[in-house]
């Protein structure tokens, strides 16, 4: 586990969620099943199950479980969540409960998949190492669990609810080669809109010849080449030569649309290395609205993290 007590308790608040209430599918009236559809439906349900307990253990497992019920959008949230617990410093335990899997109920969309309704929830628990207290943490996965089916009698999750938000409506996943300066390449992976936070997921790669580091006062967000004022934290530690780091940036979100840009300045033995990285608006993907005028921030919703 890396450093991280400090901004702990700030980076478990800043994971709150906007938008659409649910997967994307619709839930149609199901069917009498055949035998071997309720084997199908049998399937799919024992998906869910597991998920859930693999979410739970996910802190202790390395994510391990996890990654086998996923697929899609939910396999890369799976793979950030996993950096996530990686950046705490100190332990993390996870205790699901389970009231209720619902029968499943066909999309009926391009490739199969069914939606299933769950009432279930898990509780985190942190033990910071520097013996400070965190108040436990409870995730609702009340609503639609979408699960597509990718072989026979085999599902994955691709969609979930939690704590009365779809996946899709705040966890964006973001693709490209990177960008390259100096030895150093930095890939933008993907951003968690939490209201008037959002958190960046990054991968950083050293191939120079010194250590570099990235504080939180050479990070920001740029609005059409102005900064969007607030507060910044970084959990990256210095990055030696020859590694490559994953871990997230936290930034105010722009109030505004516009174009945007993520700035860095890698800190080095030899000199500052900058960054200047345009990016899609996540609020986009996300189905969430961007205001076109510049009201003021509204404030941060509650646990906003991957997990």
């Amino acid at each position: 586990m890396r450093r991280l007590a400090p901004a702990a308790a700030l980076l478990l608040a800043l994971w709150g969620c906007a938008g659409p209430a649910g997967p994307r599918s619709p839930l149609p009236a199901g069917s009498e099943a055949s035998p071997a559809q309720g084997i199908q439906d049998a399937a799919a349900r024992d998906a869910a199950i597991r998920f859930i307990h693999a979410y739970a253990t996910a802190p202790q497992d390395g994510g391990t479980a996890l990654t086998g019920v996923v697929d899609g959008l939910a396999s890369d949230w799976a793979h950030w969540f996993d950096v996530q617990n990686a950046t705490f410093d100190g332990a993390v335990t996870g205790q699901a409960s389970i009231l209720s899997v619902g029968p499943p109920a066909s999309t009926n969309g391009a490739t199969p998949a069914v939606v299933v309704d769950v009432q279930a929830s898990v509780t985190f628990t942190y033990a910071p190492s520097d013996g400070s207290s965190l108040a436990p943490q409870v995730r609702s996965l009340d609503g639609p669990m979408l699960l597509a089916q990718v072989g026979p009698y085999d599902y994955r999750v691709e969609d979930f609810t939690r704590d009365g938000q779809a996946l899709h409506s705040f966890f964006a996943s973001l693709a490209g080669p990177g960008t390259v300066r100096e030895g150093i390449r930095v890939s933008v992976h993907a951003v968690i809109v939490s209201g008037a936070t959002w958190q960046v997921g990054l991968d950083v790669r050293n191939s120079s010849a010194s250590s570099i580091e990235v504080g939180s006062s050479n990070v920001g967000l740029f609005l059409d080449q102005q900064i969007v004022p607030g507060t910044v934290v970084s959990t990256f530690d210095p990055i030696q030569p020859g590694t490559t780091e994953e871990g997230f940036v936290t930034l105010p979100a722009p109030a505004g649309a516009g174009q945007l840009a993520l700035v860095l300045r890698f800190g080095s033995s030899v000199e500052p290395i900058d960054f200047v990285i345009a990016i899609p608006d996540p609020r986009e993907a996300t189905g969430q609205s961007v205001p076109s005028s510049s009201p003021s921030p509204a404030p941060s919703g509650d646990g906003a993290l991957a997990g």
